[in-house]
C-alpha cells in the first residue's frame, strides 16, 4: 500500500503552524499542571507500544517533503522520514540541494506527505554508522544523489528501538507520581511540612511552617503528640 500527496504551500504552511500551537499549547500546559504532560508521555507510550506491535508484521514508512524551493543559483529541498519495522525505529533527515540551471531543472511538485506500506520487513539499519551499539545507530554522510553529480544530498539518520521509548515516556508519570504521592506521604509520616519539608515536630499543629509560611491542614492528625499533651490526655 502506498499513499503519498503533493500539496500546495498554503495547506502546508497552515499545518506546521497549526501542529506548532498544538505542540506550545501541551508544553505550557504540562509546565502549568505536569498532569497533563503526564497524560501526554501516557499517550506517547501507547503509541510506541502500538508501533512496536505493528512492526512485528509490517513494515511502515512515513515521508514529509517540502519539495524543491527554488531559487536563482540553487534549489534545496528537505525531507523527514520514519521507518518501523521489526521492534526498531529509524528517523531521517535528509537535505538535497541541486546545482542546475534554471533553465534545466524539472517542475517542482510543492511539498509532499505520504505513508506507504510493504517494505523489508527487517531492523533498520543506517549506513556507515558512527555510532552502533544494543540496537542504537547514528550515522552522517554527504554524496551525490544523481549520475550527473549536481544533486547533493546530506543525511542525518538514527535508528533506535521501540522498548528505548518506554523508559522515557515514563518520566514525566513518575516525576509527577514522586511529587504529589510519594513525597507528601513521606513528609507527613515524618512530621515535615508539606510544602517544603521543614520539621513541625517542635511546632503547634495550627502554626504556620517558619521557612515557607503554609498552614497545615492535614498535619494535625498525623504529627505525633507532645509530652505536654500527652499527660495532659492521660
Amino acid at each position: 500500500m502506498e499513499r503519498f500527496w503533493f500539496i500546495g504551500w498554503g495547506w502546508f504552511g497552515a499545518g506546521v503552524i497549526f501542529l506548532v500551537t498544538i505542540i506550545l499549547a501541551f508544553l505550557l500546559a504540562a509546565r502549568r499542571r505536569p498532569l497533563y504532560g503526564s497524560l501526554l508521555s501516557i499517550l506517547a507510550l501507547l503509541l510506541a507500544c502500538f508501533l512496536w506491535a505493528r512492526g512485528m508484521v509490517v513494515c511502515d514508512f512515513v515521508q514529509v517533503g517540502t519539495g524543491w524551493i527554488d531559487s536563482p543559483n540553487i534549489r534545496a529541498g528537505w525531507n523527514i522520514s520514519f521507518t518501523s519495522a521489526r521492534g526498531g525505529f529509524r528517523l531521517e533527515l535528509e537535505h538535497t540541494h541541486n546545482l542546475t540551471t534554471p533553465a534545466g531543472r524539472t517542475p517542482s511538485k510543492g511539498p509532499v506527505i505520504g505513508w506507504s506500506t510493504g517494505g523489508a520487513l527487517a531492523y533498520p539499519t543506517v549506513g556507515n554508522p558512527i555510532f552502533d551499539h544494543l540496537g542504537f545507530s547514528i550515522a552522517t554522510f554527504s554524496e551525490p544523489d544523481a549520475p550527473d553529480r549536481a544533486t547533493f544530498a546530506h543525511d542525518w539518520q538514527l535508528v533506535t528501538p521501540a522498548w528505548s521509548l518506554i523508559p522515557v515516556s515514563l518520566i514525566l508519570p513518575f516525576l509527577h507520581w514522586r511529587r504529589h504521592v510519594l513525597i507528601p506521604k513521606y513528609r507527613r509520616k515524618h512530621a515535615l511540612c508539606i510544602n517544603c519539608g521543614y520539621s513541625r515536630q517542635s511546632l503547634s499543629s495550627d502554626r504556620a511552617c517558619p521557612e515557607c509560611g503554609k498552614v497545615p491542614t492535614t498535619l494535625a492528625s498525623s504529627a505525633p503528640l507532645s509530652k505536654t499533651t500527652a499527660l495532659s490526655t492521660s
